[in-house]
């Protein structure tokens, strides 16, 4: 719910000349220009914030609070575990859209564009799903239990890798990092075809027997 509020706010301006005159006051609390509205959902009683991965229900907007505040970095992280993970969603390198019959093409070409930024060690999961990923305009990527969906296909399919990368604020509980197999000939087709960009790797093919059998020979 507060990713939804938080993209809804985010295209507030540009449906200001569509929105009747009774809602267009909204758009003032759509976020300033270099600026990311933050949203919190918060219980009525003690204000403590629900958390993002709680169940719609167990907030109320007849008992409940909520809290916009302006970050402004473009991906301001609820999470402090992962607030080393930047927005690239300016990036004109890669275009936001995709095939519209398969969102795992839309999602690997997001995630291509947030592997982008220079300055990032990973992408993480939890930040890239909950976070970046609504922000990309895909219609598909609103509800939280589609993005969920269509992250755990492309897994499936191995268009995304998975690994474990150290928490330098908790080392304790490592941070799940997730980046496009680009190797993969699928993958690498749909980054070059929808995107003009690919991987800067390009396997060829070698004359001969496989190299793991002449490993196995020499073994011998």
């Amino acid at each position: 719910m507060q990713s939804e509020i938080e993209t809804a706010l985010a295209r507030l301006p540009g449906l200001e000349a569509q929105l009747p005159d009774v809602l267009r006051p909204l758009v003032r609390l759509a976020p300033p220009k270099g600026k990311h509205a933050q949203v919190s959902l918060r219980y009525g009683k003690t204000e403590r914030q629900v958390k993002r991965n709680s169940p719609a229900d167990s907030w109320s907007a007849e008992s409940g609070l909520v809290s916009i505040s302006y970050d402004m970095s473009p991906a301001g992280e609820v999470d402090p575990v992962e607030t080393q993970v930047a927005d690239t969603a300016h990036s004109d390198e890669l275009p936001r859209t995709a095939p519209a019959e398969d969102p795992v093409c839309g999602l690997a070409l997001a995630l291509a564009r947030a592997e982008q930024d220079p300055q990032l060690g990973f992408v993480s999961l939890k930040w890239f799903r909950d976070t970046y990923l609504p922000r990309q305009g895909y219609s598909w990527a609103v509800a939280p239990e589609n993005r969920q969906r269509v992250l755990e296909d492309a897994i499936s399919r191995n268009w995304i890798l998975t690994s474990k990368v150290p928490n330098p604020k908790n080392p304790q509980y490592p941070v799940t990092a997730i980046r496009v197999n680009r190797p993969l000939a699928e993958v690498r087709k749909i980054l070059v075809q929808e995107a003009g960009f690919g991987s800067a790797f390009a396997p060829i093919a070698i004359r001969g027997e496989h190299l793991s059998e002449t490993v196995l020979r020499e073994r011998r």
